[in-house]
């Protein structure tokens, strides 16, 4: 619980269950949080509020043998109240306001081997939105997405022990398409990233 002269209160309260059956692991997760806003936000907008976030997450994971553990992880992120900046070039006016709310759900799966001289890790994650009243956000053409960030990433890390305290720690990042502004804040550029 916080109280914030300007912003008022926020009560974000975080739960988390977990269990462990042999090899599995199950775990859920309830939480919210908030961002005040800070100077800038309330020079712009004395009546600004803070930004509100609710997540719920599950996760079941799997310990197939010592050295390789998987898991998948599913998740609902829903942001109430976004403080946006905006600018309108026909006036030449900038500020923050509080939009109405966007929410996302998705999936994650991770894999992992570990050895004796070192590791292989991959995950893989997967978002849609499905809510957005935040304009700017939006990519035209495109609902299911949000401006920035890409449908699909896949991560692979690995470590390998080559001599006493040397390694080799290769890592790469794949994203699919992603959406950006070009200079015109009116139109889309996609750029693959």
């Amino acid at each position: 619980y916080e109280y914030h002269n300007q912003a008022g209160s926020s009560f974000v309260p975080r739960v988390g269950i977990n269990r462990l059956i042999n090899n599995f692991h199950f775990k859920l997760l309830f939480s919210m949080a908030f961002r005040a806003p800070g100077i800038k936000n309330m020079d712009f907008n004395p009546e600004i509020l803070p930004e509100r976030t609710t997540v719920w997450e599950g996760e079941i994971g799997y310990r197939i043998t010592e050295n390789i553990f998987v898991a998948l992880n599913a998740y609902d992120i829903k942001l109430k109240q976004p403080i946006v900046y905006f600018y309108d070039p026909e006036t030449s006016k900038e500020g923050y306001e509080n939009f109405d709310a966007v929410g996302t759900r998705g999936l994650e799966f991770e894999g992992r081997f570990k050895h004796k001289r070192g590791y292989l890790n991959l995950s893989y994650s997967f978002y849609r939105v499905y809510q957005n009243k935040v304009d700017v956000y939006a990519v035209e053409g495109r609902d299911d997405l949000l401006i920035a960030f890409p449908a699909h990433k896949v991560t692979i890390n690995a470590s390998i022990d080559l001599y006493k305290d040397l390694s080799l720690n290769p890592s790469l990042i794949f994203n699919s398409e992603k959406y950006g502004y070009d200079i015109d804040p009116y139109h889309y550029l996609a750029a693959k990233g």
